[in-house]
């Protein structure tokens, strides 16, 4: 009896222990049901005959039952580079059912870098980042079935590499998968020339065999400029009506506003919307002579557009987290923030200072008075 009661009593105490935890957390700390800290980090990993390192993870996903999928470059002993695919259990474990013990590599020649992944709706996985086509960059895509073995289906067993003529060199950031199975990629292509205007916007969309879809755009891929200076995509949405929405760097006022923000939707057919910002084509600067990068994108229920990136006054300078969001015709949102944007400075917060400080390599600022006195 005095056993039963002790459990009893024991458990009791134990749920009151995790009540007052879970009462003391505050939205957007760190979740502790997480790797037991809130963070995981996957530094070292052991092949069948060398040792691989990851070299931070680039874009991650999340299935329907809550395991998460990352992507990164792994470079291996040698120096060879491959495209790595990680995933982890709800509570931050490697998934040990996933490839060898939770990743898999797999080699599309030298340099292969994974930058993006998206999910179908039967599980399979696509990856999208660089390859080396005729010694010229390419991009490259792989899917794998659910347990992490290439799809064998999909392209030439499970690998795509797409060039973009004239000059072949072409790099894919970001991925999104339709719901009739078809798949876009973005990123951007050379075209030669000006080295301060030779990157344009490069799209390409696929059947879901892999094979290019000749239906967008006469042979599956299109390029968009937007004027003096290099263009980059680096992030794409898909509309409800199928219409294809991209964020990226544009440029189109070099001298008066440096790098923009650039957001570009196209029909389904690969041609420019005319409909969004008169010309399917759209920028938006944060200051004059600042470098403002749109590198994320999502589409709100509404129809509503919203990008977040950085923006700097220098190259060199500490970014600051921006965002803007476009209504559904291309202009800016003006009721969002301030008059569509907004910059937002995280180590402008006090509890944050330190943690930035770290970041930067920077004296923690708690320590400098006493830096001073020695």
């Amino acid at each position: 009896m005095r056993s039963r009661l002790s459990r009893a009593l024991a458990a009791t105490a134990l749920a009151a222990l995790i009540a007052v935890a879970l009462a003391a957390a505050a939205p957007g700390d760190l979740d502790p049901t997480f790797s037991g800290n809130g963070w995981v980090r996957t530094y070292d990993v052991l092949g069948y005959s060398r040792q691989y390192f990851p070299k931070g993870a680039e874009h991650i996903a999340i299935q329907p039952d809550g395991k998460i999928i990352g992507v990164s470059e792994i470079q291996s002993g040698g120096s060879d580079y491959y495209f790595g695919v990680f995933r982890w259990t709800p509570n931050g474990d490697l998934d040990r059912s996933f490839g060898a013990g939770g990743w898999v590599t797999t080699e599309l020649g030298p340099f292969a870098i994974a930058h993006a992944v998206a999910l179908q709706r039967d599980g399979k996985i696509v990856v999208a980042g660089e390859a080396v086509c005729d010694l010229a960059g390419c991009f490259g895509l792989v899917r794998y079935n659910r347990d992490g073995s290439l799809d064998r289906s999909f392209g030439n067993d499970g690998i795509v590499l797409t060039k973009f003529p004239p000059l072949n060199g072409a790099i894919a950031f970001d991925v999104a998968v339709q719901p009739d199975g078809k798949i876009v990629a973005v990123g951007k292509r050379y075209r030669g020339g000006d080295a301060q205007n030779d990157d344009l916007w490069a799209l390409a969309r696929y059947l879901p065999n892999g094979r290019l879809d000749t239906s967008f755009s006469g042979d599956g891929r299109t390029s968009i400029d937007f004027g003096y200076g290099d263009d980059i995509a680096l992030a794409v949405a898909l509309q409800r009506d199928r219409r294809i929405v991209v964020a990226g760097i544009g440029e189109r006022n070099r001298n008066r506003s440096e790098d923009d923000f650039a957001v570009a939707r196209l029909r389904p057919n690969g041609t420019l919307d005319r409909t969004f910002s008169g010309d399917g084509r759209a920028t938006v600067g944060f200051g004059p002579h600042r470098f403002d990068y749109g590198q994320s994108l999502d589409i709100q229920r509404d129809g509503r557009i919203v990008a977040a990136g950085s923006s700097s006054p220098t190259l060199i300078g500490a970014p600051r987290v921006a965002i803007v969001r476009l209504r559904r015709n291309g202009t800016v949102d003006r009721r969002f923030g301030s008059g569509g944007k907004q910059i937002t400075n995280p180590c402008a917060e006090r509890r944050l200072r330190a943690d930035c400080a770290r970041a930067a390599g920077r004296p923690d600022p708690r320590w400098r008075s006493r830096l001073r006195r020695l």
